[in-house]
């Protein structure tokens, strides 16, 4: 009986040796993702009243923000609305700046049935028309995204934010 037993947990361990092996030699083929830079953020064109602007002009310089990029039909950005909600009355003192670019949604008018739908804390700003590709490579392992600004410090986040990533990164000096 115990030799069975330590047959099962050694083939257990083997097999997941073996795909950990594969899983490592798949990435290993991938080109590394780089470092995200407050320049190839503030490039990125949206909309706001109907005017497409440089994500730049809207981002304070010296102020924290944090952008959030979302797609409409991204579930977990759904459930993100909260913590960016929590985040932008906590911060808000600091003259944090929370911003939604919505990464699918060129009209204007579908942003807002979106954040209405969502109840998200501030109105989502959609992508200009013809800049989906480079919100796709703002958001490398998908949505959500959120980009995490202070001064020339920028901080990619690949997944769904938390309050402690916030406060992490904006008490660092």
């Amino acid at each position: 009986m115990r030799d069975r037993s330590r047959a099962r947990r050694w083939r257990r361990h083997a097999g997941a040796a073996v795909w950990m092996a594969v899983l490592a030699t798949a990435q290993a083929g991938e080109p590394p993702i780089p470092p995200p830079s407050r320049a190839t953020l503030e490039a990125l064109r949206v909309q706001r009243s109907g005017e497409a602007v440089t994500l730049g002009s809207l981002l304070p310089a010296d102020e924290p923000a944090v952008v959030a990029l979302w797609a409409s039909y991204c579930v977990a950005c759904r459930a993100e609305g909260g913590v960016l909600a929590d985040t932008r009355s906590r911060f808000k003192d600091r003259g944090m700046r929370v911003m939604i670019v919505l990464a699918d949604v060129d009209d204007p008018a579908a942003a807002k049935r979106f954040a209405s739908d969502v109840r998200a804390p501030v109105e989502p700003l959609p992508i200009a028309k013809a800049q989906e590709d480079a919100a796709e490579d703002l958001a490398p392992e998908g949505f959500p995204t959120n980009y995490l600004v202070r001064g020339e410090r920028v901080q990619r986040i690949d997944r769904l934010l938390k309050a402690a990533d916030v406060a992490a990164f904006f008490q660092q000096p």
